[in-house]
C-alpha cells in the first residue's frame, strides 16, 4: 500500500509540474504579447467596451491595457516557478472564471473577429480560444487542489525579488511600446517593407469606377456601362474593397482625397516622405501641433515631402488645418490601416521610395536631436533601437532570475555537497577499518 501511495504521489507531482508549465508559459506569452504592444491592447479594450456596452469603463481603458498584461505575466511566472503556491492558482482561477464565459459569449455571438488574447503574435478563432480556456480552467482547478504538494523553484525569502524584477521588466516593455513603438512588430507594414505595391490586381478581377464629364457635370460609370463619345474621360477610380484578413499578403494602404484614390501619386516614386498619421484628431492636444509643425519644418528643410492622413470627415480635417496651422496636405485613410501602420496618436512614418524606413510616436522624438547641426531624418530617431532594447532587457531579466536563484539556492547546493563529501569520507573510513580487520 505504501508503494502504491508513493507511485501515486509521484504521478500527482508530475501532473502538477506539467500543469505549471502549460499554464505558466501560456500566461507569460499572453502577457508579454500584450505588453509589447500596449496601443494594440488599448484598441482591443475599446472594442470590448463597445461590444459589451459598458461605456462607463472608457476612462479605465488605458489603465486596463497596462494592468492586464502585467497581471497575466506575473501570474504566469508565479505558477511556472511555483511561487505563492496557494495564492497564485486562486488568482489565476478568478481570471479564468471571467475570461472563459467571455470567450464563450464571443464564440456564440461572433461579435469580434478574435479575442486578442495573444495580441498580434497569434490570432485564434473565437471557438479555439474558448476551447483553450476550458483546458486552462481545468488545469487551474487541479493546481488549486494540488499545487502545494510540489516545492517552489525559489524559496519564500526571495520570491518578492522575482516579483519585483518581473514587474519592472513588463512595465519597461509597456513603456517602450507605448512611447516609442512595439519592440517586436507583428503587424503589416514593418520597417523595410513597401507601403504600396500597386493595384491589387492588373487583370480582369480589378474593379474600377470610371468618371466622365459632360456639360460641367461629372458622373460615375462601371466598365460595362461606359458612355458614348460625347462624354469626356476624367479619371479611373478603384472600387473600395471589403476589409481584408491582415494575415494575408496585402497590396498596401489606400490614401484618399475626398473619395479620390491618391495612393499611387503619393507613394509610387523614389523620393523621401514623412507621413503624419492621425488616428483620432479630436484627442490630440494643441501643444502637440507645435511639435508637429516643427517636425514638418525640419523634414522640408531636408528635402523630405510631408503629408498627413486621418480617418475623420472633411469638416474635421478642415477644422484641424485651421487649429494646427498645418503646412502639409491632409488626406483620408482607413482607421484600421492607420492603426496597423504605426502606433501612437499621432504617429510618424518615414519613407524612401515607398519603403518604410522608421516609425515612431510623436511624443518619443527629442527636440534636442532635431536642433543638432548635423541632424538628419535618420539621426533624430537614433536614440532608440527596438531590437537592441529587446535583447538587452530580456538578457537582463533572465540574468536577474539566475542571480536570484543562485543567491537563494547556493547554500543548499553547498550543504548537499558537504553532506555527500562527509558521507563518502565516512564510507571510506569504514572500508579501511574493515580491510584492517581482515
Amino acid at each position: 500500500m505504501k508503494t502504491e501511495k508513493k507511485i501515486s504521489g509521484k504521478w500527482q507531482g508530475l501532473i502538477v509540474l506539467v500543469a505549471r508549465a502549460i499554464l505558466g508559459i501560456t500566461f507569460i506569452i499572453s502577457g508579454f504579447a500584450k505588453a509589447i504592444d500596449p496601443w494594440g491592447t488599448v484598441y482591443k479594450f475599446a472594442d470590448y467596451v463597445g461590444i459589451l456596452g459598458v461605456t462607463s469603463l472608457e476612462p479605465l481603458i488605458t489603465f486596463g491595457a497596462f494592468a492586464l498584461p502585467l497581471v497575466e505575466f506575473l501570474l504566469g511566472v508565479f505558477v511556472l516557478f511555483g511561487l505563492y503556491r496557494r495564492t497564485a492558482p486562486w488568482a489565476m482561477a478568478a481570471m479564468m472564471l471571467v475570461l472563459t464565459p467571455l470567450t464563450f459569449y464571443l464564440a456564440v455571438t461572433d461579435r469580434m473577429a478574435d479575442c486578442g488574447c495573444f495580441g498580434d503574435v497569434l490570432v485564434l478563432s473565437n471557438w479555439a480560444t474558448f476551447g483553450k480556456n476550458v483546458v486552462l480552467t481545468a488545469l487551474v482547478a487541479y493546481l488549486v487542489c494540488r499545487n502545494r504538494k510540489v516545492v517552489s523553484v525559489y524559496g519564500p525569502g526571495v520570491q518578492w525579488m522575482v516579483w519585483a524584477v518581473s514587474m519592472f521588466f513588463v512595465l519597461a516593455t509597456e513603456y517602450w511600446g507605448y512611447v516609442y513603438q512595439p519592440l517586436i512588430d507583428f503587424r503589416p507594414y514593418k520597417v523595410g517593407e513597401m507601403l504600396y505595391n500597386g493595384p491589387q490586381s492588373d487583370g480582369d478581377d480589378a474593379e474600377y469606377i470610371f468618371v466622365y464629364s459632360k456639360d460641367g457635370v461629372q458622373r460615375e460609370f462601371t466598365l460595362d456601362s461606359l458612355p458614348d463619345d460625347d462624354w469626356e474621360f476624367v479619371e479611373r477610380r478603384a472600387v473600395a474593397l471589403e476589409p481584408m484578413d491582415y494575415n494575408l499578403v496585402r497590396s498596401g494602404v489606400v490614401i484618399l482625397d475626398q473619395g479620390i484614390d491618391r495612393t499611387a501619386e503619393l507613394l509610387d516614386h523614389d523620393g523621401e516622405q514623412l507621413m503624419f498619421v492621425f488616428p483620432d484628431l479630436a484627442t490630440i492636444s494643441i501643444s502637440a501641433t507645435y511639435i508637429i509643425n516643427e517636425v514638418n519644418d525640419f523634414a522640408q528643410q531636408h528635402g523630405v515631402s510631408t503629408f498627413g492622413v486621418a480617418m475623420d470627415e472633411i469638416q474635421a480635417i478642415e477644422r484641424w488645418n485651421d487649429i494646427s496651422m498645418a503646412q502639409y496636405q491632409m488626406y483620408e485613410m482607413d482607421d484600421t490601416d492607420m492603426k496597423m501602420l504605426v502606433r501612437g496618436n499621432p504617429g510618424l512614418v518615414y519613407l524612401k521610395g515607398g519603403k518604410v524606413v522608421w516609425k515612431r510616436a510623436l511624443g518619443s522624438l527629442s527636440p534636442e536631436l532635431m536642433q543638432a547641426s548635423d541632424a538628419t531624418m535618420t539621426s533624430i530617431v537614433a536614440d532608440f533601437d527596438a531590437r537592441k532594447t529587446l535583447n538587452y532587457s530580456v538578457a537582463f531579466y533572465v540574468l536577474a532570475l539566475i542571480v536570484i536563484l543562485m543567491i537563494n539556492r547556493t547554500h543548499k547546493v553547498v550543504k548537499f555537497s558537504t553532506e555527500r563529501i562527509k558521507k563518502n569520507h565516512k564510507k571510506d573510513v569504514t572500508l579501511q577499518e574493515e580491510n584492517k580487520n581482515k
